[in-house]
């Protein structure tokens, strides 16, 4: 997805400028209770907008399937995005195009949700990254015809 390239970009920069938290190595033994509240903190931030994207990407999900008129829990997908993201590592298709499809079509059928509420909902959900995907991509274009910068400073060595 195009937008994934500035989510991917400003994850680089941030991980970049604390990287000195980040590091791993044995000689860390004689580190100050402050570089370890440090660290903690971090890690604490991480975990926070990592369970953060998980609850806004369910509730777009969910929203998604109210506004085709399918009935979904909303439990039944906050739980099934695990699953599905899961799906996504044996994608061996562009696009993930039916492997995703497929992780999702196992949660909803375990839920117990008729076959074709589950057909309406993926197809839904296709059309909705497939669209976003293209607005995205017409952005990212008029930017760079317009000359706009790119948001992140990497001036930094």
């Amino acid at each position: 997805m195009p937008g994934g390239i500035y989510f991917e970009r400003s994850i680089y920069l941030f991980l970049k400028k604390y990287n000195k938290y980040l590091e791993s190595e044995d000689v860390v033994l004689n580190e100050t209770r402050f570089e370890r509240a440090r660290k903690s903190q971090l890690y604490s931030k991480i975990a926070v907008i990592s369970i953060l994207r998980i609850f806004a990407f369910s509730l777009r999900l969910f929203f998604l399937a109210y506004g085709i008129n399918v009935t979904i829990s909303y439990l039944v997908i906050l739980l099934g995005i695990p699953v599905g993201q899961l799906s996504l590592l044996f994608s061996f298709t562009p696009g993930a195009i039916g492997v995703l499809e497929g992780g999702w079509f196992g949660v909803l059928k375990v839920a117990n949700v008729p076959k074709g509420i589950i057909g309406n909902f993926l197809v839904g959900q296709r059309f909705y990254w497939i669209v976003f995907s293209l607005l995205t991509l017409g952005l990212c274009y008029l930017l760079n015809k317009l000359n706009f910068a790119f948001p992140f400073d990497d001036s930094t060595p």
